[in-house]
């Protein structure tokens, strides 16, 4: 699973310290282990960067560390290319992706893009990648 976090400054810094408290919650639910669930995680605003990749972290503390130190970053808010980002940069074997297992992708978002999401989200579609956005 690749988590994609919206780092702009419409979030804000006391909303992202809010994410982070979300997102500890959601890696608790999973059993985190390399032959099990791996979590990644990329951030964007005007410029996507991979936080983590899938292959990581390859326990559940792990992850939840990574989580309490992530970065706020501030900047645009540009969805559409951090889509393709993570397509292009996440959901590859070089980066922890597994053959065989479903890919998932979850975007965390104040849901106000400065660019078209519908062919980024289309082309992750295609590539068998199924996103979810809150």
């Amino acid at each position: 699973m690749v988590v994609l976090v919206d780092g702009s400054w419409s979030i804000g810094r006391i909303n992202f310290r809010l994410v982070r408290l979300f997102l500890e919650s959601l890696v608790r639910a999973f059993s985190v282990d390399l032959h099990k669930t791996r979590i990644g995680l990329a951030q964007y605003s005007g410029d996507p960067r991979v936080e983590w990749h899938l292959n990581a972290h390859s326990t559940k503390s792990a992850v939840i560390d990574a989580v309490k130190n992530l970065p706020y970053k501030g900047g645009n808010t540009l969805t559409g290319l951090a889509l393709t980002y993570i397509l292009e940069n996440s959901f590859k074997p070089e980066s922890g992706s597994r053959p065989g297992v479903p890919k998932i992708g979850i975007l965390i978002t104040d849901g106000k893009s400065q660019d078209d999401v519908i062919p980024p989200a289309r082309s992750l579609r295609q590539a068998g990648i199924e996103l979810f956005a809150i």
